[in-house]
């Protein structure tokens, strides 16, 4: 599984020109190297309003700066192509579509842009048209993508790598551990290079993380991170390392500059432009603004269908899904459980991205609140191990917990009071007293299946759904399909979502 020979050999000749550039005579220029920088927007680069940027504002704004005769890299530290409705009807082809018009210096993975598979990501790469850069994913023992190009400025040689944190990964794909592979490319890295950015979708409070990064590996002037969603108001030093981020779903651009002198970083700057910003409110670039309004156009029809009236709000807000059983939990689950006819559903919090207020419940709606997609998968569990997934779902309680279990088909008690471990008791699957010997299957969502759930720090590792009981025994609906169905063909769908399932106290 490697890239096209198209786009790698546009890459290597990226790097054969950065190569001759160095060799080339001349005094390297001082100037200001402004870095745009974008992350994680899961789709509302497509879809600008008054929260959201948007596409077209980052590539009118790259626009003016330029005008302004601004030297500029505009570049994306990654979970771009998927998480929400915009992209998700076409399993990321329009984010493809607008990215490449907006003609990014670079990008990085994030860990959603798996979110449609492994094969649907490696197809859309390969109708990018511009550069993808990953120092740390192989397929088969081989390196999927170029990790890293030259850019050359005023004779000044500046380094792009990729990184993508290896939490989360799927099954196809090796990640390396992100300070192994930018210690060994960092001697090639400065030999070539005057200045060193790295494109990281690490964050800065998991097991992998920016800080880290710019802790065991010298010589990196600037790291672009993303994945934690927290954005760097004046962004963030380490050491000698500035890091930014610009937060989540296309509220900000981070914007970095540095300052460089002799062909050497003297200073780093960093700040947040956002929608108060006059130059950024009233940017727009045409040709992606067209773009943008014929996806719209695209998915309007699709999104806008009604499937069922809701005669209350459902709950989907991170706070309280990732902390408690939810109305809209419930009536997710019921719908992956009817969709594969399995005894019991059981749905990662996290996984679920919006609530959905009271009335007409659209395919857009449908679309936000499962908005990273996947299948609903049916697996072999034990009563045990159904009371392991709940137990460490509620480990870190009160803390939010992205792996903290919406339910249908059982019922059970939270004592939270209790040690973690042991904070489950009372487990009824199908109205009777859970078997802990005893095989249910279980509806889920295919990612669990793949990836497993550890939660946070703090909560006990668990085996990936994937190996209890033998693995995968059924691959059924999308998890979009699954819902919208449901929602068309059960009259009742809202009467039996009232009460809550987990009592916890």
């Amino acid at each position: 599984m490697k890239t096209n020979f198209k786009k790698a050999l546009l890459l290597a000749s990226v790097l054969l020109l950065s190569a001759a550039s160095i060799m080339a005579s001349g005094k390297p220029e001082d100037f200001t190297l402004h870095i745009v920088s974008t992350n994680d927007t899961h789709g509302y680069g497509l879809t600008p309003s008054e929260t959201s940027i948007g596409f077209s504002r980052v590539a009118g704004y790259v626009n003016q700066l330029k005008k302004e005769g601004q030297d500029v890299l505009l570049l994306d530290a990654g979970d771009t192509i998927a998480g929400n409705a915009a992209t998700n009807l076409d399993r990321g082809e329009s984010a493809i579509y607008a990215l490449n018009s907006v003609q990014y210096d670079a990008m990085t993975m994030g860990n959603h842009e798996t979110d449609f598979g492994a094969e649907r990501f490696l197809e859309l790469t390969e109708q990018m048209n511009f550069p993808f850069i990953v120092a740390n994913l192989y397929a088969d023992g081989e390196a999927l993508f170029e990790p890293y190009l030259i850019k050359t400025i005023k004779k000044v040689n500046i380094a792009l790598v990729g990184i993508v944190t290896p939490e989360y990964g799927v099954k196809d794909f090796t990640y390396e551990d992100p300070v192994v592979a930018l210690n060994r490319l960092m001697p090639e890295l400065k030999e070539k290079a005057d200045v060193i950015i790295v494109l990281a979708h690490l964050g800065m409070e998991r097991d992998f993380t920016s800080k880290r990064l710019a802790e065991e590996v010298e010589g990196i002037d600037l790291i672009v991170d993303g994945h934690d969603h927290v954005s760097t108001p004046e962004g963030t030093m380490v050491g000698e390392t500035l890091i930014i981020n610009s937060g989540s779903e296309s509220s900000n651009i981070a914007m970095a500059s540095l300052t460089v002198e002799g062909g050497k970083v003297v200073e780093k700057t960093s700040r947040l432009v956002d929608l108060t910003d006059e130059k950024l409110k009233n940017a727009e670039d045409p040709e992606v603004s067209a773009v943008l309004a014929e996806i719209k156009a695209k998915n309007d029809a699709i999104l806008n269908e009604v499937l069922a009236v809701s005669p209350e709000f459902l709950e989907g807000t991170r706070a309280v899904i990732r902390t408690s059983d939810t109305n809209l939990g419930r009536l997710v689950t019921d719908a992956f459980r009817s969709d594969s006819g399995a005894d019991i559903a059981l749905m990662n919090a996290g996984w679920i991205r919006s609530s959905a207020e009271a009335g007409g419940v659209t395919m857009q709606d449908v679309l936000n609140i499962l908005a990273m997609g996947g299948s609903v998968v049916t697996i072999p569990m034990t009563g045990s191990e159904v009371l392991a997934s709940l137990e460490a779902g509620f480990a870190i309680y009160p803390e939010p917990n992205g792996f903290l279990m919406q339910v249908s088909g059982l019922t059970c008690d939270v004592d939270t009071s209790k040690e973690a471990g042991s904070r489950i008791s009372n487990l009824m699957i199908g109205g009777e007293p859970a078997g802990m010997e005893k095989t249910y299957n279980a509806a889920v969502l295919d990612i669990l299946a793949q990836i497993g759930a550890a939660g946070r720090a703090g909560a006990p590792d668990y085996k990936p759904f994937a190996i209890y009981g033998g693995g995968i025994i059924a691959v059924n609906s999308l998890s979009t399909e699954a819902l919208a169905d449901y929602l068309r063909n059960t009259p009742d769908a809202f009467n039996i979502i009232e009460e809550a399932r987990m009592n916890i106290k």
